[in-house]
């Protein structure tokens, strides 16, 4: 091998390196959003199921029936469930009470 193609073999594999390089980060980015997409499908199932009376089997006793006197499952979701998340509630709250920024003292 001369001098000319180790110069190209090198400059090559740099290259490659730096594509590498900038492309693994956003593979990975991708991977992560594949597996986050899956977890919130999986979750979303579960609550349907959940809505329907339909327990996975495995939560399920024998006979195929939730236990007598167990609880019903309850998801918790953003804002306690009353009205949207606490932002929101907060903002009505300010506007129901004449809102705004209150003054301090001396002002």
């Amino acid at each position: 091998m001369d001098t000319t193609q180790s110069e190209a073999l090198t400059a090559m594999v740099a290259v490659i390196g730096l594509f590498l390089f900038m492309t693994l980060p956003a593979l990975i980015g991708i991977a992560h959003e594949r597996r986050t997409d899956r977890q919130i499908r999986r979750a979303e199932a579960a609550n349907a199921a959940a809505e329907r009376g339909d327990a996975p089997a495995a939560t399920r006793p024998a006979g195929g029936r939730p236990a007598k006197g167990a609880a019903p499952r309850r998801t918790a979701r953003a804002g306690g469930g009353r009205g949207g998340p606490p932002a929101r509630r907060a903002a009505r709250g300010r506007r129901r009470r004449g809102g705004g920024r209150q003054p301090g003292p001396g002002r």
